[in-house]
């Protein structure tokens, strides 16, 4: 089956009404697919990364997004279920979104080899390490944990691509190309398409807020 078509018919097999959205490739491609998604963006303030992407993203796209705004007791809360910088941003948006299901873009990252720390790697290497860390990923199921504290799923439709993702050459895969190659392709702007963007924990502050409670908590 021809790559794209593949890709189109899996992403669109998913029903769900909501969307975690940052604003990045992964997260617009789904929306792009989705039937009038709620768009959901966690961020700390109107000056966070992830807020101003996710706007402008939105606007490209035709789409309204909702930011989630998490205080520092939010944090608080969500540390005892995880300190983990991504556990929390999860369990911020799981309690805060309305809807039951929500579509996520976790695992391109893996699957598409978009994390900066694989094009530091030979060949062999990089093909290693994107499998465990995607392996590793999935046997954990942390998210879907969070997700299921407050009666709700996540879904995670880049992961039905596995074997569409191994199929291609590594230099398709590398950097996330057959993917951006593909926004283009659809008429997603090239400034979504081929844009660098940081992780939902980052890009939303939640690391920033962690790191200066867990430093105020031993001074």
């Amino acid at each position: 089956m021809d790559c794209r078509k593949a890709f189109e018919e899996r992403i669109r097999a998913f029903r769900a009404p909501a969307v975690l959205f940052s604003g990045g490739l992964d997260s617009s491609l789904i929306a792009f697919f989705a039937i009038e998604p709620k768009l959901y963006t966690l961020c700390y303030t109107k000056q966070s990364y992830d807020f101003i992407n996710a706007k402008k993203s939105a606007s490209l796209l035709g789409l309204d997004f909702e930011p989630v705004f998490f205080t520092i007791d939010d944090i608080r809360e969500a540390f005892a279920i995880s300190k983990n910088s991504l556990d929390i941003a999860h369990y911020i948006l799981a309690k805060n979104i309305r809807e039951k299901k929500v579509l996520s873009g976790q695992g391109a990252d893996e699957l598409f080899l978009g994390y900066a720390k694989y094009a530091r790697m030979s060949a062999e290497e990089k093909v290693i390490k994107a499998r465990d860390d995607f392996e590793r990923w999935i046997q954990k199921g942390i998210e879907k944990k969070i997700f299921s504290l407050f009666d709700k799923e996540i879904i995670f439709p880049y992961v039905t691509l596995k074997d569409l993702a191994l199929s291609l050459p590594l230099e398709e895969r590398e950097g996330k190309k057959f993917l951006r190659s593909l926004a283009i392709s659809l008429g997603l702007p090239e400034e979504i398409a081929l844009q660098r963007k940081k992780a939902m924990q980052y890009g939303s502050e939640v690391d920033k807020v962690v790191k200066k409670l867990s430093a105020s908590s031993l001074s």
